[in-house]
């Protein structure tokens, strides 16, 4: 077989294939053995009509159709491998020749991913801050398991803010009752402003079993038309009264709620958690930062495929999540006062932008022959084997199946070259005198680059295995050049 790729226009090109003639027979013959058992030709049993007879009944153009859809696909993954060209998108075909005893003739015109003209993205510097925690967080964090704890209990005093009553109330607008305007055994926290304006500071000072009209003015906002603007007196009797009683925090209390011997060791686990948080975020931080650097300075004009083709990966996924939140696209769009059209464009904008980013770190992990090696690989195989507790094997077949092994090395890889960004980033900036106080020496940098890139394999497990285990097989998001479709025209058959 013959390839040969030329340019047709930016990011298209033009693959011309000659398939040898002995192959193109063999597919042709094996199309006849195919179709003629599942056709019937008076005077013969199915499968046992002579080629010539199938030919004269049914037409050659018959059996060139079913040998080129068998043939095609392998041709064409061949030419993409033989002339290096990564397709982005399906190949429009145009049949030059096709017959017998003659070569198979082809021109595949395919969108191919684009070309990066990256900038001087070596030269960023960036500092990275450090993370502290204040002890003050942890006492926030210390009240909130105390209030996770806490218990509610009766008592005998008038109502104050914060006491929890059981109440029934009945409410009325001109001496006229109206729908949900009457509940019996209603908690409430007083305090908490969940009712119209005025009506919790009625409360105060009511005891058990007392009965108060409560007037109330409902906002001019009110959410419904009828009852905006208008004054109205709530009939209520208190049931209960309880207050929140908190636990004490000492060794006890850090054993139950996590498992902890004494309360420094509880407050020190807190403090090491919120650190961890904090560093993870400023990590986060600082690799967009330095990559959107990356992108901006680095110029490519991407093929208007790629980006509508992660648009709708996006508003598939949009739709995804709201279909595990029992939530209809009308619905979302009506919370979040979009319309459609609207939605549709941020996506497309987004996709843009997030197109850009992959390519550019891409063609950056090109440029520094950044690879992920099967050491790698099997590490990430690992963490997704134990976070979805299956045998390695198993999550290994999966991911083949799927095509999922090449985007876990794509996303090692990716995760490597931003971990060099960013390493690099905070070199520069500490030779340069410009690290923030606290920010990384030239030691701490190369360390991060090391850190981050021990962390890739367990990050790409969770990022390869929520896309891929998730995906019914066989299913691709890209383009692929091992099965693609073609967009077909043939030329008038030649007797």
């Amino acid at each position: 077989m013959k390839a040969i790729v030329e340019t047709v226009e930016t990011n298209k090109v033009r693959l011309d294939i000659e398939v040898e003639a002995d192959e193109f027979s063999k597919a042709v013959d094996q199309a006849y053995r195919k179709l003629v058992k599942t056709t019937s030709i008076p005077g013969f049993r199915k499968g046992k009509a002579p080629r010539h007879i199938f030919e004269r009944r049914y037409g050659k153009s018959v059996l060139y159709d079913e040998a080129f859809e068998s043939l095609f696909p392998t041709v064409y993954a061949r030419a993409v491998e033989e002339t290096g060209i990564a397709p982005v998108d399906q190949p429009d075909v145009d049949v030059e020749q096709m017959e017998d005893g003659k070569p198979l003739v082809l021109k595949a015109q395919v969108t191919v991913k684009p070309e990066v003209t990256l900038g001087e993205y070596t030269t960023i510097g960036a500092p990275r801050g450090t993370a502290e925690v204040a002890m003050d967080e942890v006492d926030f964090q210390v009240e909130m398991l105390r209030e996770r704890q806490a218990q509610l209990v009766p008592v005998e005093a008038p109502v104050e803010k914060g006491h929890f009553l059981t109440m029934d109330f009945e409410g009325s607008v001109g001496g006229e009752k109206f729908p949900g305007g009457a509940a019996q055994g209603y908690t409430l926290e007083v305090g908490s402003g969940r009712f119209i304006p005025g009506f919790e500071d009625q409360l105060l000072g009511m005891t058990k079993d007392e009965t108060k009209d409560v007037n109330t003015t409902f906002p001019a906002d009110y959410t419904v038309e009828n009852l905006a603007g208008k004054e109205a007196v709530f009939k209520t009797t208190v049931k209960e009264i309880k207050k929140k009683e908190l636990p004490e925090v000492n060794d006890e209390f850090a054993k139950s709620v996590a498992s902890k011997d004494s309360v420094e060791e509880l407050r020190k686990d807190i403090e090491n958690r919120l650190l961890e948080s904090k560093e993870q975020q400023i990590k986060r931080q600082h690799e967009n930062e330095v990559v959107q650097r990356a992108v901006d300075m680095s110029t490519v004009e991407i093929p208007p495929v790629m980006i509508d083709r992660r648009a709708d990966e996006m508003f598939k996924d949009l739709l995804e999540r709201l279909e595990a939140r029992k939530l209809t696209l009308d619905e979302y769009l009506r919370v979040t006062d979009q319309k459609l059209d609207d939605v549709r464009k941020e996506m497309k904008d987004a996709a843009g932008r997030n197109v850009k980013t992959d390519l550019v770190i891409e063609a950056i992990g090109k440029k520094e022959n950044i690879e992920a090696s099967q050491e790698e690989v099997d590490s990430a195989i690992s963490n997704m084997s134990a976070a979805y507790r299956q045998k390695p094997e198993i999550i290994k077949s999966l991911l083949m199946n799927q095509g999922g092994i090449e985007r876990l090395k794509d996303g090692i890889i990716s995760d490597k070259t931003i971990a060099l960004l960013t390493s690099r980033a905070i070199e520069n900036a500490a030779h340069e005198g410009q690290a923030a106080e606290g920010g990384a020496t030239v030691e701490e940098a190369t360390e991060t680059a090391k850190g981050a890139t021990a962390d890739s394999g367990e990050a790409q497990a969770t990022a390869v295995s929520e896309e891929t285990l998730a995906e019914p097989a066989g299913e691709e998001k890209t383009a692929s050049a091992k099965q693609p479709r073609s967009r077909r025209k043939t030329k008038p058959e030649q007797e």
